[in-house]
């Protein structure tokens, strides 16, 4: 690995006239020399350790995320919101698995992953309840934390879902639509995630608001026999909704598969809307759905770890963030309108 002594010695420069460029600090050295020194850098491929910075620093640059192997997804949007706002502060992205049941160790009871990672700051990604005693241990130890995607009373970052329920269901009514169904997945023997009693929430109230009976559904996001059953051949062509509300992406996909075989289409013989990070096209067409800010999540989940780290605080107040509502591609009046 070439060293800065390698690059004072090709740029015939004093070793600490290249630490001082190099790190950009104030110097009184001329542009002459400044210049020999970046072309002799670039020559010889020398990159700074990631170490030296770190101790100058006292910070280790190192942002891990830790999530469960069973029951946590990672995001596409929110990695790359995290990255987005780590690069220009010149800091480290990592992703470390804590489930409920490795947290304990008989020999160093749920502390070698804080050794193993010597992070600055940890963001907190469980769809369900973290571990029991991570967030205590975390705390006990004064390192910064966020949970993302969360609704605990400090240190939580989460979509303001039950708003984003209630938008879109009023968007539907606004249209003309009486028959509103909101179809929510099944979640089996896990805990229910915060977002789905929230959006059902939201649906319920807007159609409580405008006296139309609300109308939740399940299905089962593998099975769609299930859905066939539960959600399309409940009623008559006359009795079924002439929109839904759709918690996720796989009941998408069953309606307008099911659809598709009775000859359906989409908007014009019903609507369909969920919620998501992006767009995403079903039959060609662009999906309404309300927007879901996993990359402002991960953004502001780095904003206020490093906020912490400067002002050594470490309870912050939970925050909410709105999701907006993209395309009105599969949202149309419903028949005969």
């Amino acid at each position: 690995m070439v060293s800065i002594r390698d690059v004072a010695a090709e740029a015939k420069a004093p070793i600490s006239a290249v630490s001082l460029i190099l790190n950009a600090k104030p110097h009184t050295y001329s542009s002459a020399t400044e210049e020999r020194v970046r072309v002799a850098a670039e020559k010889l491929g020398y990159l700074p350790r990631a170490y030296a910075k770190s101790m100058r620093l006292g910070r280790n640059q190192l942002i891990v995320m830790l999530m469960s192997r069973h029951a946590s997804t990672l995001q596409t949007m929110l990695r790359t919101g995290i990255i987005d706002e780590l690069e220009p502060r010149g800091l480290r992205f990592g992703i470390g698995y804590v489930d409920h049941e490795s947290f304990i160790d008989a020999a160093n009871p749920g502390t070698n992953f804080l050794t193993q990672w010597s992070a600055d700051g940890m963001i907190l990604n469980y769809n369900y309840p973290s571990p029991p005693g991570l967030v205590e241990l975390l705390q006990r130890y004064r390192l910064p934390y966020v949970h993302v995607n969360a609704k605990e009373a400090t240190n939580s970052l989460h979509p303001l879902d039950y708003d984003a329920g209630k938008e879109i269901t009023e968007r539907m009514i606004k249209l003309g639509h009486r028959k509103i169904a909101f179809v929510q997945n099944e979640t089996g023997n896990m805990p229910t995630h915060f977002s789905v009693t929230e959006r059902v929430g939201g649906y319920r109230d807007a159609m409580e608001a405008a006296n139309l009976e609300p109308n939740v559904l399940v299905s089962i996001n593998d099975d769609i026999e299930v859905t066939r059953r539960q959600v399309w051949n409940a009623w008559s062509a006359k009795e079924r909704p002439t929109a839904y509300i759709c918690y996720s992406l796989h009941n998408v996909w069953h309606l307008f598969y099911l659809s598709a075989q009775e000859g359906y289409s989409i908007p014009r013989d019903m609507s369909i809307a969920t919620f998501g990070d992006v767009t995403i096209k079903e039959g060609g067409i662009p999906l309404s759905y309300m927007h879901i800010p996993f990359e402002g999540m991960g953004q502001r989940a780095v904003q206020i770890i490093e906020d912490m780290l400067e002002s050594k605080e470490r309870l912050h107040p939970s925050e909410g963030l709105p999701l907006n509502f993209s395309g009105p591609d599969t949202l149309a009046p419903p028949p005969g309108k």
